[in-house]
């Protein structure tokens, strides 16, 4: 399996997901803070794995590492999301595109006698403003740059996908937590101004969402890459995730796991326009056996346990 932006959060747990099953990794990434990525990977358990350095925007660079490695996966994880959002949208989110246009590109010129099946890491922000739940037939609403950078990315696999180019899947992620994720979304937000000593504001929570923790997310991609190399499967899924839940109910989970945890509910207003129902359907996904295999309350436990053995982490983003 080759993971482009296998030193990010997502692209980290596919990884380790993939050792523990026995598949050889190669990870693709920018040159980067090499230690903090050291430190996180080995409190994951993930051992040393082949990693290259190399801009996964450079069709070349994508090119050489399938004609050398010759994987039988190539799983593109890279992303870029910027908390808050930021008026530059095509500095911030040429990324997420070019990146798209570059792996076809890449499997279009390679010159390795079988080319591998693509996974594509899209988002549930594709579907933006779309009436939830989201199923894969439901037409994108995108009411973001990010969620339109990644909706014209997953445009371009299916594009190549369509031209028999190659063998792809795209999946859509609903919100995704975990060990190792930046404090940018509620859950790790929360987790990490408890250690800090800070007081989470926040809305009144009523809004219902799905969540995905990392580690379930890196299995599901192994499982999916089997089944794309030996079989059809489909070009655009949703990914699985816990059932629909408030915000508020897994903020209340957490104070349980930190006692010292303070939380402003209702300090902050809904932002405009925000569904208080958005989700999406993951029936596609359980029907071909990819499921959310740790139940919520055990893997919101596993996380908080991971931040108070690693407090270097939440130590970092705090300065």
């Amino acid at each position: 399996m080759l993971i482009a932006g296998m030193h990010g959060f997502i692209g980290s747990h596919i990884a380790q997901a993939a050792q523990s099953a026995g598949v050889d990794v190669v990870g693709l990434s920018l040159e980067g803070d090499i230690e903090k990525s050291r430190r996180f990977h080995e409190s994951i358990g993930l051992s040393s794995v082949v990693s290259i350095a190399g801009d996964a925007t450079d069709a070349d660079v994508l090119r050489a590492a399938i004609d050398r490695y010759e994987p039988d996966i190539f799983v593109n994880a890279v992303g870029v999301i910027r908390t808050p959002p930021t008026t530059r949208w095509l500095a911030d989110y040429a990324v997420n595109y070019a990146t798209a246009a570059a792996t076809v590109d890449a499997l279009a010129m390679t010159d390795s006698a079988e080319k591998p099946f693509v996974i594509w890491i899209g988002s549930q922000a594709e579907y933006g403003e779309a009436t939830p739940p989201w199923t894969e037939t439901t037409p994108a609403q995108p009411s973001s740059a990010y969620g339109a950078s990644k909706q014209v990315a997953s445009a371009l696999i299916l594009a190549g996908q369509r031209s028999k180019l190659f063998d792809s899947c795209v999946v859509r992620l609903p919100i995704v937590f975990g060990p190792g994720q930046a404090p940018t979304l509620i859950i790790a937000s929360a987790i990490c101004s408890a250690l800090g000593g800070r007081k989470l504001p926040m809305t009144a929570g009523s809004q219902r969402r799905r969540f995905a923790y990392a580690p379930d997310i890196g299995s599901s991609v192994v499982a999916l890459g089997r089944q794309g190399t030996s079989g059809s499967t489909p070009a655009l899924m949703n990914f699985p995730a816990s059932e629909p839940i408030e915000i508020r109910w897994v903020v209340q989970l957490l104070e349980t796991l930190m006692p010292t945890m303070q939380v402003d509910l209702g300090a902050l207003e809904y932002r405009p326009g925000e569904q208080l129902d958005a989700w999406p359907d993951c029936s596609l996904a359980e029907s071909i056996g990819l499921t959310a295999l740790t139940p919520l309350d055990q893997a919101l436990a596993e996380t908080v346990a991971w931040y108070q053995d690693n407090p270097w982490f939440a130590e970092d983003f705090a300065s």
